[in-house]
Order: structure tokens, then C-alpha cells, then sequence
């Protein structure tokens, strides 16, 4: 009996190994293994047999071997019915149907997926699905699986973390002249993704206090107040950077976050004529703010061409800016000297 169920389980090993979908799909575990247990569970019984003649050291160094054993399968089980993150191991850093050779990625294991290691690191990424660039190599190189993300578009935006951080961002991002400037002199590794995403920049660096240094020496004055102002209990907006190039303006905003944000934001950007209409506008916020954390800096890039104005000359304009939830309309009140409003106007300017 035992050589024909020995026969059969190595039979079924063959028959597995040979066929195309060995990895069997999305599943939790070995899941084309199943069938084997009836097989695999008769040889339990020689084992209890010895046990069981087991005496002295010998029988409490098995009883503390199998314990040990049962807790680890119990484990085991225990994730893969309970927890997500096994089984969004299935498509995350790529589709396991894709690339089965996950399967052998050690540093990977499906069921350890969403257990962390070691103390939270932070990671903004740009560019690239944030589960992309979260595989086995990169969660080495932070040397922990306990990681907080971030997410921005680097083209128009930057999230710096309090404190030194990680960033990745894709090559296929143009940067601003000012985040290209903040990050000249920091060394860069380069990763690949798994699935057929373009490679990317790993920086490790202090970025908060170089963008804190750009806000302290941007402006800080407004038409009616001084900065900081705070909006709801999401962000404070710190300074402000305004560039003209004929009609195209360029304002440049630099946040500290507060919190995270249980609803979206979107930052608006109204150029206001002299009757108080809107001349032109932008609405836009890169850095989505349910991923904000408590000190966070955050820069955004907003672009507003006014248009031309009859001759013989252009009226002066006035920046008006706010935040407001995207799905709603609702803006976030300001505090202004004791009144209650929901724009700041940041200055006028002549664009004769």
C-alpha cells in the first residue's frame, strides 16, 4: 500500500509539472494539489504510531515539533481565508497568469503577503500603478514590507514626506524645472516592473526640507491676509510662486497637509476680471490627497492662459484660489480674520 500511494502522488507530480498551467491560475496555494491529501494523510499514521512509542526528551521534543507544526499550517490557512492581500498577490506586482515564475520569488511568499516587517517607510511614486513597483526587489531595497504610499503625477505635482523618503518616478515623467533642480544632485537607482510599464528612477532623499526652503523664499502675502491660511482640516497653504510668460501663467502652490483627506480635492485656480468673472481657470490636484499623511509637503503646477484682451490695453486680473471636493461641488472654508470664506485672493497683477 505504501509503495502504490508513494507511486501516486509522484504520478500526479509528473502529470502537474508537464501540464501548461502548472501554476493552476488564481488560486491560494497549490491548489491542483488538493486531490493528493487523501494520499498525503495515510502517511500520518506511521508517524502518530511512532509518536506514540515515543519516551522521555524524546517524546516532548516531538509533542513541542508537531505544535509548532499544526500553529504554522493554521497560520497558513488562517491567511488565506481571512486576509485580501493573498489573494491580491494574484495580480499584484503583475498577473501571476502572466508571469507564474512569481510562484518561486521567495522573498515574496503568497502568504505572507500583508504581514510587515520592520518600521513604516515612506514611497511616492509617479507614473507608475503603485503596485507595480512594489515587488520583492524594491521591497529589499527599503529593507522592510511595512511601507506607506504615495502617489503623484511628477510632470505637475510633488508629495515630499516629512523626513528622508523613497521615490520612484518613470522615466517617461517631464519634471518641472524646480523638482528637476530639488533633485539634481541625489543619486538614483534604476527599476523595471514586472508587467510592461516604462522603467523608473529610485531616489532616497530629505526632500521635505528642500521644498520647505523653496516655500519659505516664495511669496507669502495676499490681498487681504498673510500665509499660512488653513482650508478645512485638510491642508495649509503655505506660499505661492507666481510666473508670467506673456498670457500664460504659472502658479506654483506649495501645501502641508494636516491630514488625510476622507473625500477627493481638487485645487482651483479662477483669474478674475474686474467685474469679479472668471477669465480663465484650472482645476487640478496631482497629489491625490487620501494618500496625504499628517506633514506632508505638496507642490502643485497649475497652468491658466488668460486670454487677450481688447485693445488699447488689458485690465488688471485678480488669482483666486480654493480647494473643493470634485463629487460635490462643496469647498473647504477658510478662516479670514474671523469671517468665513471659501477662496483666498492671492494678488493682482497688470497683464499689459
Amino acid at each position: 500500500m505504501d509503495g502504490l500511494l508513494l507511486g501516486i502522488i509522484g504520478a500526479h507530480w509528473i502529470v502537474v509539472s508537464l501540464w501548461w498551467n502548472w501554476w493552476a491560475g488564481v488560486s491560494f496555494g497549490p491548489r491542483i494539489w488538493s486531490d493528493m491529501l487523501p494520499y498525503l494523510t495515510y502517511f500520518i499514521i506511521p508517524t502518530l504510531l511512532a509518536f506514540a512509542a515515543l519516551r522521555g526528551k524524546r517524546r516532548w521534543l516531538a509533542a513541542i515539533g508537531g505544535v509548532v507544526l499544526i500553529g504554522w499550517s493554521m497560520f497558513v490557512h488562517y491567511r488565506g481565508a481571512n486576509a485580501s492581500e493573498p489573494m491580491d498577490w494574484n495580480g499584484q506586482p503583475a498577473p501571476i497568469d502572466s508571469y507564474p515564475q512569481r510562484v518561486w520569488d521567495w522573498r515574496d511568499p503568497q502568504w505572507l503577503r500583508g504581514v510587515t516587517f520592520g518600521p513604516p517607510v515612506d514611497l511616492a511614486v509617479a507614473g507608475i500603478p503603485f503596485a507595480q513597483v512594489i515587488d520583492s526587489d524594491v521591497r529589499a531595497r527599503l529593507g522592510t514590507d511595512n511601507i506607506q504610499p504615495r502617489q503623484f503625477e511628477a510632470t505637475s505635482s510633488l508629495i515630499a514626506p516629512e523626513g528622508t523618503a523613497w521615490f520612484a518616478i518613470a522615466d517617461t515623467q517631464v519634471l518641472p524645472p524646480e523638482v528637476a533642480a530639488w533633485l539634481k544632485d541625489v543619486p538614483a537607482t534604476t527599476g523595471h516592473t514586472l508587467a510592461d510599464y516604462p522603467p523608473y528612477r529610485l531616489y532616497h532623499v530629505d526632500l521635505a526640507q528642500r521644498v520647505a526652503q523653496a516655500a519659505q523664499q516664495a511669496e507669502q502675502t495676499m490681498l487681504s491676509a498673510r500665509l499660512p491660511v488653513k482650508f478645512g482640516d485638510a491642508a495649509e497653504l503655505q506660499s505661492y510662486q507666481l510666473l508670467r510668460t506673456d498670457q500664460d501663467l504659472t502658479l506654483i502652490t506649495f501645501w502641508r497637509a494636516i491630514d488625510r483627506s476622507a473625500t477627493p480635492l481638487k485645487i482651483f485656480i479662477h483669474v478674475l476680471g474686474p467685474d469679479g468673472s472668471i477669465a480663465a481657470q484650472d482645476d487640478r490636484l496631482d497629489a491625490p490627497a487620501d494618500l496625504w499623511q499628517r506633514g506632508d509637503w505638496i507642490v502643485q503646477f497649475n497652468h491658466v492662459t488668460v486670454p487677450p484682451a481688447a485693445p488699447p490695453a488689458a485690465p488688471p486680473v485678480t488669482i483666486a484660489i480654493g480647494l473643493y471636493n470634485p463629487e460635490t461641488g462643496t469647498r473647504l472654508p477658510i478662516n479670514l480674520n474671523g469671517a468665513t470664506a471659501d477662496r483666498l485672493l492671492l494678488k493682482s497683477i497688470d497683464l499689459k
